[in-house]
Order: structure tokens, then C-alpha cells, then sequence
């Protein structure tokens, strides 16, 4: 199996599989991976002194700071996992080889296509950044907020995390039977009762149904 940089759609059940393979280290990079959506640079450079239920990073590749909270069971666990979080010169992740160092993200990368290679499951390092934002998506975030989260310049960037066609959308959103949608929930018609009711033609029975797919994580 190929595990490709681009990130992959992932389920729960599979994370769970994975984080119970892992090593303790790097089950704890990977759940705090999934939990934040920080990215994997990001998730290795911490100082043990960030961990806390929320956390401020800059991000490597932007220089952009973001405010990332995680759940007590993740902040109970890495408390645990490095007992002496005070100390401002410890990595979280340290290399093994080298104190002075965090672990190289090469190193992580092997660990975790070879346990996924095991479960025949397509996931990179960078698949939980999409795995966070879909979770986001699911619990009714919207696309605006999504992609603050995730710091992304260009919305056309989150819908690809989403595993959103953007041209399919944008071509469907041209179509007339999408306008005439538009107007009747314009004029008071509830979206849900709009949605399924029986469709005045063949056109808007497949404009409802492309609508109910594009509002589907």
C-alpha cells in the first residue's frame, strides 16, 4: 500500500485501530495530531511547557498563531507522559539519540505507515489535520469557521479537506434549479420540508438531491 502525502478521509473506528498500535510516543504525537489538527512540525516542536488544556503555537509554515484545546483525557495522558511540564528546555517528542533535539518527523513517519501498512489503512501523518476538520464540520461548524481553524488562506483549501468537489459545486450552484431552491426558502419555505417534498420535476428532484449530498460531511 501507497501512503501519499495528500491527506485521506479517515473514520473514527480506524483512528482508534491506529492509536491502539502505536507506541505510547507516538500514539500521544498522533492523538494530539487528530485532537488539534496542528501539523505534524507544529505537533514535534512543542516545549513540554505548552501542555495545557489549551494551548497557543505558531504554526512553522505560516508564522501564524492559533489557540488549540484538548480534551482532559489527552491532557491527562501527556501529564503523565512527561511527569515535569515546567521545565522550558524539555521537547515533548525529544529524540531519543539527540536530548537537545525533538524527534524527526521521518522517524514518526515510518512508525505510522507501518502500522497503517499492517491495518490496510490509507493514512498519512498529515491525514489527521483533515480527520480534525471534518470532526469540526460534523459537530455543525461552519466552512468559514473550519477554515480559521485550520489557519487555510483559501476556502477553496478547506473544501478539499472536507472532501468537497469545489468545480462540481460551483457548476451546480450556476444550474436555474438551484436559484429556484434558493428562492423558495427565500420566501419561507423550510429547508427540511423543501428537501423532501414531491419534486415539481425531474430537474429539482436532482437539484434536492445533489443539495442533501453537498450538506453530508
Amino acid at each position: 500500500m501507497v501512503i501519499t502525502n495528500k491527506p485521506q478521509t479517515i473514520k473514527t473506528e480506524d483512528v482508534e485501530k491506529i492509536k491502539a498500535r502505536l507506541s505510547r510516543r507516538d500514539r500521544n504525537i498522533f492523538w494530539l495530531s487528530c485532537e488539534t489538527g496542528l501539523r505534524i512540525g507544529d505537533v514535534l516542536n512543542l516545549k513540554a511547557y505548552y501542555v495545557g488544556k489549551i494551548m497557543y503555537v505558531q504554526e512553522l509554515k505560516t508564522g501564524k498563531w492559533r489557540s488549540v484545546e484538548i480534551s482532559d483525557e489527552l491532557l491527562h495522558e501527556l501529564t503523565k507522559y512527561k511527569p515535569d511540564l515546567k521545565d522550558r528546555h524539555k521537547w515533548l517528542f525529544g529524540s531519543p539519540r539527540s536530548p537537545d533535539k525533538h524527534l524527526h518527523r521521518t522517524t514518526y513517519h515510518r512508525h505510522l505507515k507501518n502500522v497503517c501498512n499492517e491495518l490496510k489503512i490509507n493514512f498519512s501523518a498529515h491525514s489527521a489535520r483533515k480527520y480534525y476538520a471534518q470532526e469540526l464540520f460534523k459537530r455543525n461548524y461552519s466552512l468559514d469557521e473550519v477554515q480559521k481553524a485550520l489557519n487555510h488562506k483559501y476556502i477553496s483549501t478547506t473544501l478539499e479537506y472536507l472532501d468537497i468537489d469545489t468545480k462540481a459545486l460551483l457548476e451546480f450552484v450556476k444550474r436555474p434549479e438551484f436559484t429556484e431552491l434558493v428562492e423558495r426558502v427565500k420566501s419561507g419555505e423550510n429547508i427540511k420540508n423543501l428537501l423532501n417534498d414531491k419534486p415539481d420535476s425531474p430537474e429539482l428532484a436532482e437539484a434536492k438531491k445533489k443539495a442533501r449530498t453537498s450538506t453530508t460531511p
